[in-house]
């Protein structure tokens, strides 16, 4: 029975194509069908080395990526020998989601380029991502890169090979596996961001950390003041602060507008047209004023908070711009009662899946 194939002989694999590369005189080539000559470039490495570690025939070595997807006529074969992963997001992000591993081939959306992520690394104190990369200038530093922690390089897809043995043996005990993130833990870590701005008041300083942390992503297309109405902006910045800019605009209706927040749940599938629904823990609760008390309220938007917890029939729901005093607060509502306009109910379990 063959041996199981790992990550460490994959990367001695790489190691040694990229000493023989070094020690034989190749030069980079942009071409990757170019055949003959002492030439390779970024792709030529990379699907090189999976032709010599076992995993694709010679004919799929002159394939290539291009503007984050796999190009080539072999690229069928390629897909089927190896777990081909469309990723769409910066490095750094990619990496922390777990959807970029050590060892993957990586293909970038802006250009004709491909990597080969080897880890994270110490370099002068500092760590850095570490790849192998055959670019014009492969020569001059032996074929590596070495990149920031925040490297930002927009990822379109990953390949890696697959049945590759990652574990690590050692004798050290295995440290406890945190918990995977449920429904209930993601929904509580919203309620727990807003909790902590209890009590912020218009134009204090978590006020405006919140407007400054809203404007980093200016989901309307214009920054939000100090002096606005800033209900809309407290939830959305709460989901920003607490999911991060990516999740946030993925599973959040965000707004500085309650009517915008409304249309945009509903494109999402996320909005609730109930006043007699029973919410949960980060749910949102839009409020109209006006509301006569009779029947389900269909009116506009004039208000929006986040659901701190539900007993019995009574509502806790924390709001900023609440109030004469324009602060973080918590009010009180009954279901089915006065004033409700409607939910917006985040798909909560599918974010959970991607939390960390």
């Amino acid at each position: 029975m063959a041996k199981q194939k790992t990550l460490k002989d994959w990367k001695r694999k790489l190691e040694r194509c990229n000493k023989y590369y070094q020690s034989h005189g190749y030069y980079y080539n942009s071409n990757p069908k170019k055949k003959g000559g002492k030439s390779i470039n970024c792709c030529g490495f990379a699907f090189r080395a999976l032709y010599h570690f076992g995993v694709i025939p010679k004919e799929c070595i002159y394939d290539y990526t291009y503007h984050g997807r796999l190009k080539g006529q072999g690229a069928a074969t390629i897909k089927k020998k190896c777990d081909y992963i469309i990723v769409d997001m910066p490095f750094y992000k990619a990496v922390k989601l777990g959807l970029v591993k050590p060892g993957d081939i990586i293909g970038y959306k802006n250009g004709a380029h491909t990597e080969v992520y080897k880890g994270v690394c110490v370099k002068n104190g500092k760590k850095y991502f570490k790849f192998y990369n055959y670019g014009p200038k492969f020569r001059q530093t032996n074929g590596v890169a070495y990149r920031s922690m925040k490297y930002d390089r927009p990822v379109g897809c990953v390949i890696r090979i697959k049945n590759l043995d990652r574990s690590k043996k050692t004798t050290k005990p295995k440290a406890k596996a945190k918990p995977k993130a449920t429904e209930t833990m993601v929904r509580s870590e919203l309620v727990k961001t807003a909790k902590s701005y209890k009590g912020a008041q218009q134009g204090s300083a978590k006020h405006k950390q919140l407007v400054n942390t809203f404007n980093k992503v200016k989901p309307d297309g214009w920054a939000m003041t100090y002096t606005a109405p800033w209900c809309a902006c407290a939830a959305s910045a709460w989901a920003i602060k607490t999911f991060d800019v990516y999740l946030a605009k993925e599973y959040f209706p965000l707004s500085a507008n309650c009517g915008t927040i409304i249309e945009k749940a509903k494109k999402m599938g996320i909005w609730k047209e109930s006043d007699a629904y029973k919410p949960k823990p980060g749910d949102w609760v839009l409020y109209d004023w006006d509301d006569s008390g009779k029947g389900d309220n269909h009116g506009s938007p004039d208000h929006v908070g986040v659901v701190e917890k539900v007993e019995g029939k009574t509502i806790y729901v924390l709001e900023g711009n609440m109030g004469a005093k324009s602060v973080v607060g918590v009010r009180e509502i009954y279901i089915d009662g006065r004033f409700i306009r409607g939910y917006v109910v985040p798909k909560y379990a599918a974010l959970a899946k991607r939390f960390k």
